[in-house]
């Protein structure tokens, strides 16, 4: 009875240590700069010829969030590129991630509100 009572201080102390240690940004940095590098290390899923890709450029709500591009996604594939919305400051972003621009097959538009055809304007 005296060894489990033990045992069991010894995995209480352990837990409370192991919680207080979590807590503390400290760790909590160190844990997530460690995450970070592990998965920065890993390869990306190569692009095939027949691969689909597919970009979020943009999920923000209409309601006044400025930076943060509103709704946009782009589906790219070797013979074809289309949009799929292209709400305000979207254009930011397919810029920044360097779509192929000049191969814009088309563009869907799902439905007329200003979260989704804000960038129309734009030229594509």
């Amino acid at each position: 009875m005296k060894k489990v009572l033990v045992a069991g201080a010894i995995a209480l102390a352990l837990y409370l240590l192991a919680m207080g240690a979590l807590r503390s940004e400290r760790v909590q940095d160190a844990l997530l700069a460690r995450a970070v590098t592990a998965l920065a290390g890993s390869q990306p899923a190569s692009a095939t010829a027949d691969s689909l890709r597919v970009f979020i450029c943009g999920s923000a709500s209409p309601l006044g969030m400025t930076d943060q591009a509103q709704a946009c996604i782009a589906v790219v594939t070797d013979e074809h590129f289309y949009l799929f919305d292209v709400g305000a400051g979207s254009n930011r972003n397919l810029a920044r991630a360097s779509l192929p621009m000049f191969r814009l097959d088309g563009i869907f538009l799902t439905h007329f509100h200003s979260a989704r055809i804000g960038d129309c304007h734009n030229g594509y």
